[in-house]
């Protein structure tokens, strides 16, 4: 299909952008990215009865990449991987939306699941490219919110009379 071709190069061209010029939040997120989509490949199921069941294996690959970006969220020194994780939250909800209704339309179920991998991978691309704006204005991008510890504070300095 023509648009799971365009969508395979945009995922692939979002991730070896990110490998090569992103930070290590970028990297990560995008090394993610290619495991759980040959992941996906694999374990989903055989062309005739995918979609009408909830889809177990992509269910599971999608709940450790969710995890993946969440943690990425909670550590990374980036605003971003709030949204990726919003993004990939939806992508678990559509398999609780089947797995609590098993009656929901099939077409709906893998629109649920698919959609959000197109925001996700445009997002990778400007993560990236902000990445490298900050590295070329400061000289240095941190990655991690730890790696900010290192970092000279600011004093407070008492305010002066006169």
């Amino acid at each position: 299909m023509l648009r799971t071709a365009i969508f395979l190069a945009l995922l692939i061209a979002a991730c070896c952008y990110a490998v090569r010029r992103g930070g290590a939040p970028e990297r990560l997120v995008a090394y993610a990215f290619l495991a759980a989509y040959v992941l996906t490949i694999a374990v989903r199921s055989s062309r005739p009865e995918r979609y009408f069941d909830i889809e177990t294996g992509v269910f599971i690959v999608d709940v450790l990449l969710f995890f993946t970006i969440f943690a990425v969220m909670l550590t990374a020194n980036r605003i971003w991987p709030i949204w990726m994780t919003v993004l990939m939250m939806m992508a678990v909800g559509g398999h609780i939306a089947k797995l609590i209704d098993p009656t929901v339309i099939r077409t709906v179920y893998q629109i649920m699941l698919s959609f959000w991998g197109w925001p996700a991978a445009v997002l990778l691309i400007i993560a990236t490219w902000r990445h490298q704006r900050r590295v070329a204005r400061n000289g240095a991008d941190a990655s991690w919110r730890r790696s900010l510890r290192g970092a000279p504070r600011p004093t407070l300095r008492p305010p002066q009379a006169g």
